[in-house]
């Protein structure tokens, strides 16, 4: 006969505590529990510890107590007897440590506490108290205090009297025995009646403003002392465990005592977890004292339990060793089976009146059914195989197993029929003339000899099938390996699943109440409570049950229940509570930002608010906290400036990437597993900058230069367009005038008189000829005189034109060459309209027309250069430029002189065109004759 014990979670080195020497428990204003230890300071946020040392900052590794100041910083008192506190994740030196020495270096800081105002209170063992602020000491004599949330319990010793100083201002005698000053550590907390409890040395004394209402005394020294928020106090001890009275009834003689032996500091965070911090063992941690639990430290033989079974008021227990146990007003024993032999055993089931099945696996290998009366075995099926699922048929009378390979099914009269032969039955049940089956495949339904896959209907029922029950409403329930929980009924389909709230996809367990339309599913992550509606199964609540809460174990393998309570068998023993005294605890989950990485590396938080452009790749940790929850929290954030969407995830953490400059909020909400948001999001602001040229100062400036740019521009252009319909009206008047110097008067006199003396001559032939070209001359004249360019085709037809009347005119005087290179195309060149003539015309009437001696040459070369300049050159061996100027000047005749100055202003108007005019000479420097040569750009025309 054994005894059941509430169940504690343990956190020692090998779930992350820095030591197993732990002195106090802390929980800060962001939901952190802080742990002082032998080597440091442990942070804890339901999923890891963050530990803090000597290398991190702290004054000294063993730390005894951690406090949160007004300001949110985090102090660490240490065996140093020096002060430090955290501060944006830094762990600073209290710069008024070196007014912390005492006279007596034998003595210790035991308590310390910051006020609003920033001064420092600070308590030694040596029954001396000092009070800092600023720069300014004062000791306050043979006086301790006890910082209990937002107040100070002040005690002083005069004489052999101890007497306390309430934060109400009155003050009370406690007691007049003479104290050791080693002995006095005094711990007080105010009750919820109003009443105060302090312990003290072996003593624990219970008072009110006026009187001491009770003392009790202890084996041990008090060490700590609590009342959580159901009422219950726990005493913690040196080296003497700690006492719990229910309900607060310190009247009570017989407390239940835990940790014998272990020197205790008891705390109660905000979700009414109690920790239980021990000198000797790291840390325990109570969810409720509503769990209970039998392990194989109550000799409940072996934690691996493999099957329940209730019957009325008693839990029958089967497990993987063979034994059978039952459990009866809370005490377990032992079923001795005689004849037994058991290698585990696969289930236990109450059938018929009086008859239990017990089926069990041996050493050789088979599965065999056993029936059993009065712990009596009087029947024995060997299956020769593997027993895979159990159904009793009660309204029928039958019995269902699944094997590996078969479904048999059993009468009343134990005789076995074989339904279905070499399929796997991992899970049967039997509803008027159906049979449901489950295995790898998904569901099976077997009807009238027919089988008949389901997991055509829904895509849920295609995996691995764990269990099939039926509520009497008609609802069958099938779990899952992998897809949760499939409700359904006529053919209409629910699924259940981690996103609907379920702990696990991978279920192991299935138990309808019926009564109080509840479905319990066992997972292997923890139990999960479903209270459903009859009339609408989408209408429902789950409730979530792991070791947070209290079980021994998150890995089941089977429920039962008797009455309200609720057993459930893990891998690590039975837990078991009346679920309708245990309220689940809605507390709202705190969330901080925990990390910033910019381009990936880390940054302190908080984060600098201005950020470079290319700094775009921003990456947040976050941290819900809820020790309830642990890792099972989701979360919802949104990042304002990027987009103004919520987003569910249940990673710890976002990236964004790529971000544009601009201003960014960022929120993010945690929830608890039991479907309650934080009150209040953790929030982060930055700002990335833009470049410079996205910055307004650039853009106005670019503005400013646009504007300019485009008034230069359209300045410029208009000047352009001013410019050149001045050269445009310079060109037409000097075209104008080239055409009025083609056709002067001397030129038409000449060639009339040519024309006058071959008639004279009877020489009509040369007449006539000369009359031909010189029409055709003045009707090219007269055809481009509207012009202001000209084909260079044409251009060289006037230039023969000219030429031919000059030599007919001159007889044997002159010859002339027109000699055109490559020119290929002169039909598609234009160039500005008498241009070349003249030059041709000067040469013939101021160099060839005087020379007194040998015939005059003229030559005019054409060519292409570059593909954009015309070259012309016009070279005669005439007189040259000096002597036709002197005898000019004896004449009157201004007309060429006019025509080369009208041709020098419109070369000049002309891009990137020029002549030049060279004068040739023999070896003696006599003049030979003259050299023109045009260059004219004709893509610029």
């Amino acid at each position: 006969m054994f005894a059941q014990k509430l169940v504690f979670k343990h956190f020692g080195i090998d779930q992350g505590l820095p030591s197993s020497i732990v002195y106090n428990t802390f929980q800060d204003s962001k939901g952190y529990l802080w742990f002082s230890t032998e080597m440091g300071v442990a942070r804890y946020d339901g999923f890891n510890f963050k530990i803090y040392n000597s290398e991190d900052g702290l004054v000294d590794d063993i730390v005894f107590q951690v406090y949160e100041d007004y300001a949110g910083r985090i102090w660490f008192r240490n065996m140093a007897k020096q002060l430090c506190y955290l501060e944006n994740e830094k762990i600073i030196e209290y710069p008024g440590n070196d007014l912390l020495q005492i006279k007596n270096q034998e003595y210790s800081v035991i308590s310390s506490v910051h006020n609003t105002k920033d001064t420092l209170f600070v308590g030694f063992t040596s029954g001396t108290a000092i009070c800092i602020a600023g720069k300014k000491v004062t000791s306050l004599q043979m006086s301790f205090f006890y910082p209990n949330k937002n107040e100070l319990f002040w005690f002083k010793c005069i004489g052999n009297k101890f007497i306390a100083y309430l934060p109400t201002g009155s003050s009370i005698l406690l007691y007049d025995t003479i104290l050791a000053k080693r002995s006095i550590r005094p711990v007080c907390i105010e009750l919820k009646n109003g009443n105060y409890l302090l312990g003290n040395d072996k003593r624990l004394i219970l008072f009110n403003n006026s009187i001491v209402l009770n003392k009790i005394s202890y084996k041990s020294r008090i060490y700590s002392v609590l009342e959580d928020s159901n009422g219950n106090i726990w005493i913690g001890t040196y080296a003497n465990g700690v006492y719990f009275y229910q309900n607060g009834n310190l009247q009570n003689p017989n407390p239940v005592h835990y940790f014998a032996g272990m020197t205790v500091s008891v705390y109660e965070d905000r979700e009414q977890n109690i920790w239980l911090a021990t000198k000797e063992n790291g840390v325990y941690l109570l969810s409720s004292i509503e769990y209970m639990s039998y392990t194989k430290e109550e000799q409940l033989g072996n934690n691996l339990i493999t099957c329940l079974e209730a019957v009325g008021d008693t839990l029958l227990i089967g497990f993987n060793n063979g034994q059978t146990k039952f459990l009866y007003n809370q005490k377990i024993y032992n079923i001795n089976l005689l004849g037994l032999n058991s290698k585990t055993i696969l289930l236990i089931k109450n059938t018929f009146k009086n008859t239990f099945i017990i089926a069990h696996s041996t050493d050789n290998f088979w599965d065999d059914i056993l029936v059993v009366e009065k712990n009596k075995i009087v029947s024995l099926f060997k299956l020769k195989d593997r027993i895979k699922s159990f159904y009793f048929d009660k309204k029928n009378e039958k019995i269902l197993i699944g094997t590996r390979l078969r479904l048999f099914e059993y009468s009343k009269n134990l005789k076995a029929d074989t339904l279905l032969k070499s399929i796997r039955i991992n899970a049967v049940y039997s509803d008027s003339g159906k049979i449901w089956i489950g295995n790898f495949d998904g569901l099976w339904l077997l009807m009238n000899g027919k089988l008949s896959y389901y997991g055509n209907h829904f895509w849920a029922l295609r995996k691995n099938i764990i269990g099939i029950n039926k509520s009497k409403e008609g609802l069958l329930w099938v779990i899952t390996n992998g897809h949760g929980l499939v409700a359904f009924k006529n053919n209409r389909f629910y699924s259940i699943t981690t996103a609907n709230g379920l702990l696990s996809n991978n279920c192991t367990s299935l138990l309808i109440d019926e009564k109080n339309k509840i479905v319990w599913i066992g997972t292997n992550k923890g139990l999960n409570k479903i209270t459903y509606q009859e009339k609408d199964i989408l209408k429902y609540e789950i409730e979530s049950y792991t070791t947070n809460n209290g079980l021994v174990s998150n890995q089941i393998s089977a429920i039962s229940i008797i009455k309200d309570t609720v057993y459930i068998a893990t891998d690590n023993g039975i837990t078991f509570f009346n679920y309708k005294k245990v309220s689940p605890i809605f507390s709202a989950p705190l969330i901080n930002i925990s990390g910033i990485q910019i381009n990936g590396q880390n940054r302190d938080i908080p984060l600098q608010r201005n950020l470079h452009y290319k700094e775009n790749r921003v990456s947040i940790s976050f941290s819900g906290i809820s020790i309830r929850s642990q890792r099972n929290l989701k979360y919802k954030y949104k990042l304002i400036g990027m987009d103004a969407n919520w987003y569910l995830t249940n990673n710890q953490y976002v990236d964004f990437m790529n971000l544009k400059p601009g201003s960014y909020f960022f929120q993010v909400y945690a929830q608890s597993s039991n479907g309650v948001w934080s009150d209040k999001p953790a929030v982060l602001s930055f700002t990335i900058s833009p470049p410079f040229w996205q910055t307004w100062w650039f853009i106005a400036f670019c503005i400013i230069i646009t504007v300019s740019g485009l008034w230069l521009f359209i300045y410029l252009k208009l000047a352009a367009i001013k410019k050149k319909n001045f050269i445009k009206q310079q060109l037409v008047e000097l075209e104008n005038k080239a055409l009025r110097s083609q056709m002067n008067p001397h030129f038409i006199f000449n060639i009339l008189s040519s024309i006058q003396n071959f008639i004279l001559k009877n020489d009509t032939e040369k007449a006539t000829l000369y009359l031909i070209k010189f029409s055709q001359l003045v009707r090219y004249i007269l055809n481009t005189s509207k012009e202001t360019k000209i084909l260079l085709s044409d251009e060289i037809q006037m230039l023969n034109l000219y030429l031919e009347l000059e030599k007919l005119r001159l007889g044997n005087k002159m010859n002339y060459i027109i000699n055109l290179n490559n020119l290929k195309n002169a039909e598609s060149i234009e160039i500005p309209i008498f241009l070349i003539q003249p030059y041709v015309e000067n040469s013939i009437w101021h160099g060839i027309n005087n020379k007194e001696t040998s015939t005059g040459h003229i030559n005019i070369d054409l060519s292409i250069v570059e593909n954009k300049y015309l070259i012309c050159i016009v070279e005669d061996n005439g007189i040259g430029r000096k002597k036709a100027g002197l005898q000019r000047e004896n004449k009157s005749y201004l007309h060429n002189s006019i025509g080369m100055k009208n041709i020098q202003q419109r070369i000049a108007l002309l891009y990137d065109s020029s002549v030049n005019v060279e004068d040739l000479t023999d070896s003696d420097g006599n003049a030979t004759g003259t050299k023109v040569i045009l260059k004219i750009n004709i893509n610029e025309l």
